[in-house]
Protein backbone atom coordinates (compact mmCIF):
# COMPACT_ATOMS: atom_id res chain seq x y z
CA UNK A 1 0.00 0.00 0.00
CA UNK A 2 1.56 3.43 -0.92
CA UNK A 3 1.11 6.50 1.41
CA UNK A 4 2.03 10.17 0.45
CA UNK A 5 1.33 12.42 3.43
CA UNK A 6 1.12 16.36 3.02
CA UNK A 7 0.54 18.73 6.10
CA UNK A 8 -0.07 22.25 6.04
CA UNK A 9 -1.55 24.67 8.27
CA UNK A 10 -0.88 27.75 10.67
CA UNK A 11 2.33 28.22 12.21
CA UNK A 12 3.52 24.79 10.89
CA UNK A 13 6.34 24.35 8.23
CA UNK A 14 4.88 22.10 5.30
CA UNK A 15 5.55 18.47 5.37
CA UNK A 16 5.52 16.11 2.43
CA UNK A 17 6.00 12.48 2.82
CA UNK A 18 5.48 9.33 0.85
CA UNK A 19 5.77 6.09 1.00
CA UNK A 20 4.73 2.34 1.09
CA UNK A 21 3.41 0.49 4.08
CA UNK A 22 3.14 -3.24 2.77
CA UNK A 23 6.51 -4.60 1.94
CA UNK A 24 8.88 -4.85 4.94
CA UNK A 25 12.48 -4.08 3.73
CA UNK A 26 11.54 -2.76 0.50
CA UNK A 27 13.34 -0.19 -0.80
CA UNK A 28 12.30 2.27 -3.79
CA UNK A 29 14.11 1.79 -6.84
CA UNK A 30 17.04 4.55 -7.71
CA UNK A 31 15.62 7.21 -10.61
CA UNK A 32 17.42 6.10 -13.87
CA UNK A 33 18.92 9.32 -15.23
CA UNK A 34 16.68 10.73 -18.44
CA UNK A 35 19.13 11.08 -21.72
CA UNK A 36 17.24 13.51 -22.69
CA UNK A 37 16.12 16.02 -19.68
CA UNK A 38 19.91 15.63 -19.18
CA UNK A 39 21.31 16.92 -23.20
CA UNK A 40 18.58 19.91 -22.50
CA UNK A 41 19.77 20.73 -18.91
CA UNK A 42 23.36 20.72 -20.80
CA UNK A 43 22.73 22.38 -23.76
CA UNK A 44 20.62 25.17 -21.65
CA UNK A 45 23.45 25.95 -19.48
CA UNK A 46 25.74 26.14 -22.68
CA UNK A 47 23.45 28.72 -24.41
CA UNK A 48 23.16 30.50 -21.26
CA UNK A 49 27.13 31.10 -21.11
CA UNK A 50 27.11 31.86 -24.52
CA UNK A 51 24.69 34.18 -24.30
CA UNK A 52 26.60 35.66 -21.05
CA UNK A 53 29.77 36.27 -23.20
CA UNK A 54 27.74 37.83 -25.91
CA UNK A 55 26.00 40.48 -24.26
CA UNK A 56 29.85 41.11 -22.59
CA UNK A 57 31.54 41.45 -25.92
CA UNK A 58 28.54 43.52 -27.22
CA UNK A 59 28.64 46.02 -24.00
CA UNK A 60 31.89 45.99 -24.00
CA UNK A 61 32.54 46.60 -27.41
CA UNK A 62 29.46 49.67 -27.32
CA UNK A 63 31.42 51.03 -24.57
CA UNK A 64 34.58 51.57 -26.24
CA UNK A 65 32.64 53.08 -29.49
CA UNK A 66 31.29 55.45 -27.31
CA UNK A 67 34.43 56.00 -25.32
CA UNK A 68 36.12 56.95 -28.84
CA UNK A 69 33.21 59.09 -29.59
CA UNK A 70 33.56 61.52 -26.72
CA UNK A 71 37.60 60.71 -27.17
CA UNK A 72 37.83 59.26 -23.78
CA UNK A 73 41.30 57.64 -23.59
CA UNK A 74 42.31 54.15 -21.97
CA UNK A 75 45.26 53.68 -19.80
CA UNK A 76 46.44 50.87 -22.39
CA UNK A 77 46.48 53.85 -24.83
CA UNK A 78 48.30 56.06 -22.70
CA UNK A 79 51.14 53.28 -21.42
CA UNK A 80 51.56 52.88 -25.60
CA UNK A 81 52.46 56.54 -26.68
CA UNK A 82 54.58 57.52 -23.09
CA UNK A 83 56.88 55.09 -24.44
Amino acid sequence: MYYEITVEGNNTVTFISKGFFDQLGYTQPAAKADGKAIAIGVSSAVVAIALLVLICYCYKKRQDEIDKIKGVQKEEDLKVKAE
